[in-house]
């Protein structure tokens, strides 16, 4: 009897420790398998990595401080190729010391690869002051890139704005400050009823209000939340033009300014622009830009956007 016990309670403790080493292997399992793998994007040249949209693609800055040479690579969202693009030049305006500084990146052609100007992913200047100035502040203004336009683009050189991958020189994120920051989209829509379009890096917004049955367009300089009808902005443009490209044809409008008697704006300080064109009657829809609208001190070079659809808030 007694031996049967024994081995009875033997067995027992066995099968106790077993599941215990079981369920302590299948805890630990689930606990790595729910680490999150963090998303690593490594610039190929060790430069500046600036994001477009939703990590569409990717400017990759690289500076020669003994030449003072900038260049600009276009790469794709994992930045592993290159991307060509067809655009003539890119502007960068650095602020530094508070002056705006204006870069502008001229095409460059590679022999070795076929790219040429209109047709490559290398962009280049060369200036003085970029030999002793090794850190600012700066947007990319606008790039087009495979039919998609992205403006206003912020970031800091040389820490970039891609915080999954802090740049040659940047400070890494702290955890709490990217759980803070991660997730969180602004999404806001027009008070009027109309479409919102983002200009800069939400600095503005342009809210479009179309009365189809006139087709007249009448566009409201906003601020960045469009918090309501009194969140406007006056500015001193004389005008303004969008291009729209519907059935693939493209027509010209141009934005007057109108006088608010309630408010006291009038042509020279105004929020409010208006436009007019038959076919506008009916409610069309299209693809659109403004190539410049000048708010504030900042100037905006063409800001896409889709008419009716709000246009998403990307960082364009």
């Amino acid at each position: 009897m007694k031996t049967f016990l024994f081995r009875f309670f033997t067995c027992l403790l066995l099968n106790a420790c077993f599941f215990t080493a079981a369920c302590s292997k299948k805890s630990a399992a689930t606990t790595a398998d729910a680490t999150p793998h963090k998303h690593e994007h490594h610039p190929p040249h060790g430069g500046t990595p600036v994001v477009l949209g939703d990590e569409a693609y990717h400017i990759e800055l690289v500076l020669d401080p003994a030449e003072g040479r900038l260049q600009a690579f276009i790469l794709d969202g994992e930045m592993e190729n290159f991307v060509r693009s067809t655009v003539p030049s890119l502007e960068i305006i650095a602020t530094v010391d508070g002056e705006k500084r204006p870069l502008v990146l001229q095409a460059v052609a590679d022999a070795a690869s076929g790219e040429k100007a209109g047709d490559t992913s290398l962009f280049e200047t060369k200036v003085d002051w970029l030999k002793t100035t090794k850190d600012f502040d700066a947007v990319l203004t606008s790039i087009a890139i495979r039919g998609t336009t992205f403006s206003g683009v912020p970031f800091n050189f040389p820490k970039g704005n891609d915080h999954d991958e802090p740049a040659a020189g940047a400070t890494p994120v702290a955890p709490a400050a990217e759980k803070k920051s991660a997730g969180h989209h602004h999404h806001h829509t027009s008070p009027r009823g109309g479409t919102l379009v983002q200009v800069g890096a939400h600095k503005f917004n342009i809210d479009l209000v179309l009365d189809a049955d006139t087709g007249k367009l009448k566009g409201y300089v906003v601020g960045p939340h469009a918090k309501g009808l009194a969140d406007v902005v006056p500015v001193a443009m004389p005008s303004f033009e969008m291009i729209a490209t519907i059935a693939g044809e493209k027509k010209t409008l141009v934005f007057t300014p109108l006088e608010i008697p309630a408010t006291g704006e009038k042509p020279g300080n105004t929020s409010l622009f208006e436009a007019q064109a038959d076919w506008l009657k009916g409610t069309p829809e299209f693809e659109g830009v403004f190539p410049k609208l000048d708010i504030g001190d900042a100037t905006f070079a063409d800001t896409a956007f889709h008419f009716p659809t709000p246009h998403p808030e990307t960082g364009s």
